[in-house]
């Protein structure tokens, strides 16, 4: 399989197809982001795992990376 490299434009990048690293984080993990950014106010958290309510969508996510100590 190949891989295709992913560029994006957006007015924050100047427009010069150089990558925004928020659109590149949005890009690899859209739901995660949603729910750390624009859509905090309707995450449920449990741990590193968020969710939305399920009357609002049936997405959920974990971050990645080691969880807390504990």
């Amino acid at each position: 399989m190949t891989s295709i490299p992913i560029t994006t434009t957006s007015p924050s990048s100047g427009g010069d197809g150089t990558q925004d690293s928020c659109d590149a984080a949005a890009l690899g993990d859209p739901v995660g982001e949603s729910l750390r950014s624009h859509h905090a106010h309707f995450a449920s958290r449990h741990g590193r795992a968020a969710t939305y309510p399920p009357e609002v969508a049936t997405f959920s996510a974990v971050a990645a990376g080691p969880g807390p100590q504990g």
